[in-house]
């Protein structure tokens, strides 16, 4: 009896100590100071207690121009080709996991923004929009209405480039961004079945090229 009890009670003790390291490990860690400024405090507040995320697949050539004319559902202006099934609070919080890592943000960053895939995060009747571009690492999350005078948007780039400051594209180099490997991993988790999502690579191998020009650093464009 006395060593059922004792099982018992390590069984307990182990509970005890596991419990709180997984609710700690789902749970996404506190964003530095530069993301909270980034991103903004309605942001920060639905991705630290979302419950829910609608995923999109998303044209991202059709967001300027005639483009603008074609027929369909939109999702932040771009036509939508495909929606995956709701994603639950595992989802949510790994998500904004990745969006409170400094490196998602602050490298140096292409002037080309082609998004493919689009997250709508949901805290119960509170949102955000997330659009994704993985042709040039690119991220931008968008708090608030539609309207451009009452939304709060940040854009930063998640590629992990040598000389930054330079913003080349490298001959023979490979990105090994944690936040590329985590956002292809989560995208690969929304549309398991989409023949261009699978393919996507968690390091991505940069060809010789000219020089980017309008390179810049994250930062906040707007907020109303």
């Amino acid at each position: 009896m006395r060593r059922l009890r004792k099982r018992w009670w390590i069984v307990l003790l182990a509970i005890a100590v596991i419990l709180p390291i997984a609710w700690l490990q789902l749970r996404p860690q506190e964003p530095s100071d530069r993301v909270k400024e980034l991103l903004g405090p309605e942001a920060i507040a639905i991705l630290s207690d979302a419950d829910s995320v609608q995923v999109f697949r998303i044209d991202g050539h059709t967001g300027e121009g005639e483009a603008l004319l074609k027929p369909g559902p939109r999702f932040r202006g771009y036509l939508v080709i495909g929606q995956g099934e709701d994603q639950g609070q595992e989802f949510a919080s790994d998500l904004a996991a990745v969006l409170f890592k400094d490196k998602t943000y602050f490298n140096e960053k292409s002037k080309c923004f082609w998004p493919g895939v689009g997250y709508r995060v949901w805290k119960r009747e509170q949102k955000i929009d997330v659009l994704i571009c993985f042709h040039c690492d690119n991220v931008s999350v968008t708090a608030g209405r539609e309207e451009p005078e009452k939304y709060h948007w940040a854009s930063g780039n998640f590629g992990n480039r040598d000389e930054p400051e330079k913003c080349q594209w490298k001959s023979g180099n490979f990105d090994n961004s944690t936040s590329r490997r985590l956002l292809v991993k989560l995208a690969k988790r929304a549309f398991p079945n989409d023949p261009e999502i699978v393919e996507l690579k968690e390091k991505k191998h940069y060809v010789t090229g000219a020089r980017e020009e309008g390179c810049s650093r994250a930062r906040v464009v707007h907020e109303g």
